[in-house]
């Protein structure tokens, strides 16, 4: 018989399956906090935030981690303080300093995963989740709302590109490393990488207008503005591509570019005008069920 996560331990220990027996069967090394009562601690500041008394939650969450600073359960109490101060990316640095702790902490994946999503890092998000699932599998309490969490991010896949999932995060990868070969000026490499992310989504109108840049700086400019061109035909708004035009159309064929890269994350607004970013981070604390999300009054209010 499955035994859900937030029941009590059938050993009669009086603990939650999860913080008893399930920790012994899913750990090959156990991990232990360094005090015997810092779960009970770590709950206490945690139930504070759920009654709206942040401040006396941050204060005890400093006070153990000066203590602490290597438990994984101290380390989740400061992530979840930090993320209703709407402080994302120190939120992100203690929720994976936890799971480096503890890699079965399942609550603080889905944390990450959430944190992850808010940043559009989409492949950091998609390898939580299924972590997760790995983890607990799809029956599980956080393994439903990991798998729920997947099957949502697979329709605005589909949705904004016509690919799936995967297909999304590989040629997502390929954009980033030709995007850093292109600033790190790696011309030949970066046009590489651009041409596969284009054989995966041949619609991809900022790997047109970045091989434009790299065929630029080679003095290739006749191709740079072929590549603009098509990068216009497909969205003929698309800023990057118009500036750019304007800059290599006065140069002369064989004269290198000295124009700067421009950061501009396609994948990133691609998926915000999705709608991926309209949620605001989820807090899911060790205390409670896998349903009860924490907020503060000023992330409900947005």
């Amino acid at each position: 018989m499955r035994i859900e996560r937030n029941s009590l331990c059938t050993c009669g220990s009086g603990k939650k399956y999860k913080k008893c027996c399930l920790i012994l069967e899913r750990k090959p090394i156990q991990v232990f906090s360094v005090l015997s009562d810092m779960e009970e601690v770590c709950d206490n500041a945690l139930a504070q935030i759920e009654t709206g008394d942040l401040l006396s939650a941050e204060v005890e969450a400093e006070r153990l981690y000066n203590l602490y600073p290597d438990d994984h359960m101290v380390n989740f109490l400061q992530g979840v303080c930090h993320i209703q101060r709407e402080q994302y990316q120190k939120a992100i640095s203690f929720f994976e300093e936890a799971v480096q702790i503890n890699p079965w902490f399942c609550e603080a994946y889905f944390n990450l995963a959430s944190l992850y999503r808010q940043e559009i890092k989409i492949p950091q998000s998609v390898a939580c989740l299924k972590k997760i699932i790995e983890i607990e599998g799809i029956h599980g309490d956080l393994g439903k709302l990991a798998k729920k969490d997947l099957d949502q991010l697979e329709k605005i896949s589909q949705k904004s590109s016509g690919q799936t999932l995967e297909e999304y995060l590989q040629a997502s990868t390929l954009f980033d490393e030709a995007f850093e070969c292109l600033r790190r000026e790696n011309y030949q490499k970066a046009i590489s990488f651009f041409q596969q992310v284009l054989t995966l989504d041949p619609n991809h109108v900022q790997s047109y207008g970045n091989m434009a840049l790299a065929y630029s700086a080679l003095g290739e400019q006749k191709i740079a503005l072929q590549y603009l061109d098509k990068a216009l035909l497909l969205d003929p708004t698309y800023e990057p591509a118009q500036q750019n035009r304007k800059n290599i159309i006065r140069l002369k064929e064989g004269e290198k570019s000295p124009f700067k890269v421009q950061e501009v994350l396609y994948y990133k607004e691609k998926l915000e005008s999705e709608g991926v970013k309209k949620q605001k981070p989820r807090a899911l604390t060790w205390s409670s069920t896998a349903v009860d999300y924490v907020q503060s009054e000023c992330t409900k209010n947005l």
